[in-house]
């Protein structure tokens, strides 16, 4: 939802885009009817720390396509597997992958269902214990106090 709609509206009638629809703002408890409805997620981020809803979608059992700009991208992302990565700003680049995974219902089925496998190994103690872990890696060798 925003400024930008009105164009996007445009660009969907343009391009002759069907199946494109420009849902706006959806609360919290509506995303998994969402997610349940869409053949992949696309997180084109600029910059994105991480990128939290490539985890629901992954765990609606969806492909991932996100820049390599997303912190998702690097740990949970895995190429050719359960998504793709493309270098942000290539535009020719995210279309050939888009086009890729909405022509190939059998890819898309093959990465969503990788997509729920890897995100099963995520967990609140997993992430407790890596950060616990980089902490003693931090500070080992170091004195209290000093």
């Amino acid at each position: 939802e925003g400024e930008l709609r009105p164009w996007l509206e445009a660009e969907v009638a343009r391009g002759g885009m069907r199946n494109t629809f420009l849902l706006g703002f959806k609360n919290q408890t509506e995303l998994p009817e969402v997610y349940a409805i869409s053949d992949m997620l696309v997180l084109p981020s600029m910059r994105e720390p991480w990128g939290l809803v490539t985890n629901e979608a992954m765990a609606c059992g969806l492909p991932v396509v996100v820049s390599n700009m997303t912190g998702a991208g690097v740990e949970i992302v895995r190429g050719d597997d359960n998504g793709f990565v493309y270098p942000c700003g290539d535009i020719a680049a995210l279309e050939k992958i888009i086009r890729r995974l909405a022509a190939d219902a059998e890819l898309r089925g093959r990465m969503g269902q990788r997509s729920k496998e890897i995100i099963r190994s995520f967990s609140y103690e997993q992430c407790v214990e890596g950060i616990l872990k980089a902490t003693r890696s931090a500070t080992k060798g170091r004195v209290a106090g000093a």
